[in-house]
C-alpha cells in the first residue's frame, strides 16, 4: 500500500524545503504548493491524504478561503486540513476553526508536533516507514490505540476563545491554544501571551478567570 500522500502549502520556499525534506525521511509521499491557487488545483487533482497550509499568502488566495472551497467541494471535503501559522492572535485562529481547519498550530511548530497531528487524523491508515517515525511511535500507537495529542496542539475548541487584555499592561493577549479535560463534558482552558510583559496566562471558560501561570517562552 502506498504511503500517506500530504499537501504542504506554504508561500516561504524554505518552509516547504524544510518540511519537504523531513517529511519524505518520515515515509511520507508529499506534494508542495506555493499559494492557495496552486493548492486547489493540486488537491482535486492528486486528493491527498492531509493537507497542511498557511494562512497568509502575498497573492494567490488564502488558507481559510482554500479551506471551505475545499471543505465544499465532493471531491475533497473529506481531506483533514491543518493550518499551520504564525498568526496567532484569536481573530485568525477563530477564522481558520470556522473555515473547516480539523486542527491548528502555531508556528514555530516542531516536527514531532506536526507528526503527532497527521497520525491522530489520519488513524488507522498512516504507517510510517522512515527513520523519524520513531518520534510518533509510542506504546500506544503499537497496540492499535490513537496516540494522546501533545497538550500545545489545538484542535476546534467548543467555545471560541475570547479577546482578552493583559492585567499588567492592558495589552491585547495573544492566543495560543486550548487544552480540553477529559472529564464529560469537557472543559476548556485558554492560553495566551503577552508580548510586551512577556507573561503567560490560562483563561477557564468555566469560571471566566484569567490567571497568570508563568513567563512566555524567550523563542516568542
Amino acid at each position: 500500500m502506498d504511503s500517506p500522500l500530504l499537501l504542504v502549502v506554504d508561500a516561504d520556499p524554505a518552509t516547504r524545503d524544510m518540511y519537504d525534506r523531513l517529511l519524505l525521511r518520515c515515509g511520507f509521499r508529499v506534494l508542495l504548493a506555493a499559494s492557495a491557487v496552486d493548492a486547489m488545483a493540486a488537491a482535486q487533482r492528486w486528493t491527498p491524504d492531509l493537507i497542511t497550509t498557511d494562512l497568509g499568502f502575498d497573492s494567490g488566495g488564502d488558507g481559510c478561503q482554500m479551506t471551505q472551497d475545499l471543505k465544499a467541494d465532493d471531491r475533497t471535503k473529506t481531506i483533514p486540513i491543518v493550518a499551520v501559522t504564525a498568526w496567532t492572535d484569536a481573530a485568525p485562529m477563530a477564522q481558520a476553526w470556522a473555515a473547516g481547519c480539523d486542527a491548528v498550530l502555531a508556528k514555530p511548530c516542531e516536527l514531532a508536533t506536526l507528526l503527532a497531528v497527521v497520525q491522530a487524523l489520519l488513524g488507522e491508515s498512516l504507517r510510517l516507514t522512515g527513520s523519524d517515525a520513531l518520534t510518533v511511535d509510542s506504546p500506544a500507537a503499537s497496540t492499535g490505540r490513537r496516540p494522546q495529542m501533545p497538550s500545545h496542539v489545538t484542535f476546534s475548541p467548543p467555545q471560541t476563545p475570547p479577546l482578552v487584555r493583559c492585567p499588567t499592561c492592558d495589552d491585547t493577549l495573544n492566543y495560543q491554544r486550548s487544552v480540553l479535560s477529559r472529564v464529560d463534558p469537557p472543559e476548556q482552558w485558554d492560553f495566551y501571551r503577552c508580548r510586551r510583559c512577556r507573561e503567560r496566562f490560562e483563561y477557564r471558560q468555566r469560571t471566566f478567570k484569567l490567571k497568570f501561570v508563568g513567563e512566555a517562552d524567550s523563542r516568542f
